[in-house]
């Protein structure tokens, strides 16, 4: 019978013939002194150094909360959260007001390789639709305990921003996400809610979370950053001087979406990086369909009501047709139209509509 501990610094499992007083991890190569062993099968699998850098249960992790924030924009409309009962609503006090998006200081911390950019601003949200939760969003569970646990309500976060770097060198995309929020938090209270461990590096204090094997570091009372790995962080310490420094098709996408847009998705405009992305071809069926695209952006605002906006760039006029023919078919009230290879859209319908109409385009 061996015995198994936890690595700290990458989360790996170590298994050893006996308990040691310290370990190399065989994954990350750091050493460290054992918290705890606990007994295990010897067919039990060991962290190799040519193994994944990612557990696949971190692949499922992974993607549920990456594709959460993705599915926010389509969920609020899922949800209807704007439908409230007869009695009116009296205005939240000290209602937030939707920042553009040009002018989201969370980008700044992006890394400039991003080529896929989500942000939401709860806070603003919270204005237009009262019943909005967290729940209602579809957040993970993990995610939604750390959030309550500190007592962080939609109401109290001005904006989550997050960055997708997908790469052929990297099987699993680099993610940051940047939490800023209207009003300081606690920091014990976070950590504790988190359920976090200082890494023992010198330079930036980084924890490693319980939180979907995030890691986590404090920018200031009101900012913090999370990712998988510490170069995630790259722009923690020398954030950039400009929103706008992602590639050029991305910072054009961004400045062309509605200044009152507060939940939106932009794509960098190039096959390059759902074709690169080994975890994205891993899924063929997905794979195929993304490979007709070249861009992507989605926003939701509110007027007097929703207002989904889509704009597709594909890769032939042929393609943009097929897609318009439909969009016309599922969306007979919606607003459509197809220049060469591109289609814009308006769609004032419950964004529900479009969340079932995009889980359809992508079977």
């Amino acid at each position: 019978m061996s015995v198994r501990t936890a690595c700290p610094f990458c989360n790996s499992q170590v298994i050893e013939p006996a308990e040691v007083p310290r370990v190399v991890c065989p994954r990350c190569g750091e050493s460290f002194e054992p918290a705890a062993w606990e007994p295990t099968a010897e067919t039990l699998p060991t962290a190799s150094a040519t193994s994944s850098p990612f557990p696949v249960r971190a692949l499922y992790v992974y993607l549920s909360l990456t594709m959460s924030l993705v599915a926010v924009i389509c969920a609020i409309g899922y949800y209807k959260p704007w439908v409230t009962t007869p009695a009116p609503v009296a205005p939240l006090t000290g209602a937030a007001s939707t920042i553009p998006p040009t002018a989201l200081s969370g980008l700044r911390y992006i890394p400039a390789s991003a080529n896929v950019v989500v942000a939401l601003q709860p806070a603003a949200m919270v204005a237009f639709h009262p019943t909005a939760q967290f729940r209602t969003l579809g957040l993970p569970e993990g995610m939604i305990a750390v959030l309550e646990k500190t007592g962080l309500t939609p109401e109290k976060i001005e904006q989550i921003v997050a960055g997708l770097s997908f790469a052929i060198d990297k099987p699993i995309p680099a993610l940051t996400v940047v939490l800023k929020l209207r009003q300081p938090v606690d920091e014990e209270k976070m950590l504790d809610a988190l359920r976090a461990e200082k890494k023992p590096i010198a330079g930036r204090p980084v924890y490693t979370t319980k939180m979907s094997m995030l890691l986590a570091t404090k920018i200031d009372d009101r900012t913090w950053l999370f990712g998988f790995d510490d170069k995630d962080f790259a722009l923690a310490d020398q954030p950039a001087v400009s929103p706008a420094h992602f590639a050029d098709s991305v910072n054009t996408a961004i400045r062309e979406l509605e200044p009152s847009s507060y939940a939106w998705l932009v794509t960098e405009r190039s096959r390059k990086w759902s074709e690169s992305s080994p975890l994205l071809q891993a899924a063929k069926p997905l794979a195929a369909k993304l490979s007709q695209v070249q861009q992507a952006s989605a926003s939701l605002s509110f007027d007097r009501e929703p207002l989904t906006r889509v704009s597709l760039l594909l890769i032939d006029a042929a393609t943009a047709r097929e897609v318009e023919k439909y969009l016309k078919q599922h969306l007979p009230d919606a607003t459509v139209t197809v220049t060469d290879n591109s289609i814009a859209g308006e769609i004032k319908q419950q964004p529900a509509v479009l969340f079932d109409l995009v889980r359809g385009l992508m079977k």
